[in-house]
């Protein structure tokens, strides 16, 4: 049960081990033993020598089941997002296709050294689609943040928004949802300690009455689950201020996770600080879709910092080495662009490749409440590890000096090497070798190719003429 990392640069992300041009990574029964040059054991060995190892990547905003339609909405946007996913294609899930989502999309993450993931998942037909989307995240063997959706999906949607109602709770709709809910958490989640952590994610405000809302918050509080939600992503006439609503009822807290906040208000900023909430950007789904600028700086100033999530596979790949090199220069621009205006160079460096190492490793853990126990090479911690080859030509010349602005700046998913999660390894030499990855394929292929079929059968992807979506009637 001893494996050892020889010879690697190493980016521990701990602030008192710092980086290491060559060290070597003791583990031990799934955890970090030790991270220091020229340690010996008898143990498997992996050779490091032209690689980074670094601690695995945390994406805290997936919708994984929408694997089978990959690149669906690469032109798309919101409304687009709406009609062909929400509308048109999500009610047409069977719960195979929600497992070969969750399996496959799984497999693709670790396979791009995200070894930790928040699974959106919102999109519950009914109990058979729960099992399936929790059964594929398990038997791909990542760790993850299952977020339970309790959005009713044929009956609650974006083409007949109750936002902002104050109507009251269907306590009979509400504990149908709530007893699938507990009977999930009680099947598939029975300690808080295992790879696959339990979370619910409750139904977006621009959509549902703000007291069913505050009564999902309520059933999640009350099995312990860790909570996420979109939040103040729609820009349209009727703002709803997500974030001063959830202040508003006291539902703001450090085991609540938001996503977006692309339009949050100046005055909803400062009701986040010191709540402990924490919040995902999703930069490329933000700035393709129409939902803003990736509020980074935000965040980082009135949170306890950012993480950042892919968001939609039906639209974007799920490189997350890539992603937050977008982000990071995304983030850069902005803040020199007031200079700009006055035709005044940049003199600092105001955003650095360390910044975005964290929004992908520590504080990814932290947002997916597992801060603890990831997110860092920390002795005592799981020993979810990435090995980066960086010996290709692609790589050649990369600075040993600086291993973290090696990561971010020149590297991306296809330098992913080896894996490890929880001490095990899950891909080695650059192939997946705990899983039958060609069985996984063809069952996403079916997948695929059933919901192509009930697209075409069904009026296109986006059938005309378009449906009404009451939000988006008038742009603001």
């Amino acid at each position: 049960m001893k494996t050892l990392i020889t010879d690697a640069a190493v980016v521990t992300m701990d602030p008192e081990l710092g980086d290491f041009e060559r060290a070597n990574i003791l583990i031990e029964d799934g955890r970090i033993v030790a991270v220091a040059p020229g340690l010996e054991a008898d143990a498997e060995r992996i050779d490091g020598s032209t690689k980074i190892a670094m601690p695995g990547m945390v994406d805290t905003h997936r919708h994984t089941w929408q694997t089978a339609l990959r690149g669906m909405l690469a032109d798309g946007n919101i409304p687009d997002y709406l009609r062909g996913i929400r509308l048109q294609m999500a009610p047409r899930y069977r719960a195979s296709d929600m497992y070969s989502g969750n399996y496959v999309g799984a497999l693709d993450a670790l396979n791009s050294g995200v070894t930790t993931l928040v699974d959106y998942c919102h999109n519950i037909l009914d109990p058979e689609c729960a099992d399936g989307a929790v059964s594929g995240l398990r038997d791909a063997g990542i760790r993850a943040l299952y977020g339970h959706g309790l959005t009713p999906i044929t009956t609650n949607t974006w083409s007949e928004s109750k936002g902002g109602q104050e109507g009251a709770v269907d306590p009979a709709d509400l504990a149908t949802r709530a007893a699938l809910a507990r009977r999930i958490r009680d099947e598939y989640f029975p300690t808080d300690s295992g790879l696959l952590r339990f979370g619910i994610a409750p139904q977006e405000l621009a959509i549902a009455p703000v007291s069913t809302v505050q009564a999902e918050f309520a059933l999640a509080r009350e099995l312990g689950a860790r909570i996420t939600m979109h939040a103040n992503q729609v820009m349209v006439r009727q703002l709803f201020k997500d974030v001063e609503v959830l202040a508003e009822h006291g539902l703001l807290g450090d085991d609540l996770l938001l996503v977006h906040c692309t339009f949050n208000t100046a005055e909803e900023w400062e009701l986040l600080r010191d709540t402990g909430t924490m919040v995902s950007v999703c930069a490329e789904t933000e700035m393709q879709m129409g939902m803003g600028y990736p509020a980074i700086a935000e965040v980082t100033e009135y949170t306890r910092g950012p993480s950042l999530g892919i968001d939609c596979v039906s639209g974007c790949g799920g490189d997350m080495i890539s992603h937050s090199r977008l982000v990071l220069q995304a983030t850069r621009y902005r803040a020199d662009e007031p200079g700009y205006q006055e035709w005044k160079a940049p003199q600092v460096m105001s955003w650095t490749t360390r910044d975005a190492l964290r929004w992908l490793t520590v504080n990814g853990a932290a947002a997916a409440g597992m801060g603890d126990e990831i997110g860092s090479l920390t002795p005592g911690k799981r020993a979810d590890i990435v090995l980066l080859e960086m010996g290709g030509v692609s790589q050649a010349g990369w600075n040993r000096r600086d291993p973290a602005g090696a990561i971010v700046a020149q590297a991306h998913a296809g330098c992913v090497d080896t894996v490890l999660v929880e001490g095990r390894v899950v891909k080695r030499g650059g192939q997946l070798v705990h899983v039958d990855v060609a069985a996984a394929l063809r069952g996403l292929e079916e997948s695929h190719e059933y919901l192509q079929r009930q697209m075409d059968e069904n009026g296109g992807f986006i059938p005309q003429p378009p449906i009404d979506i009451p939000l988006y009637r008038e742009r603001a």
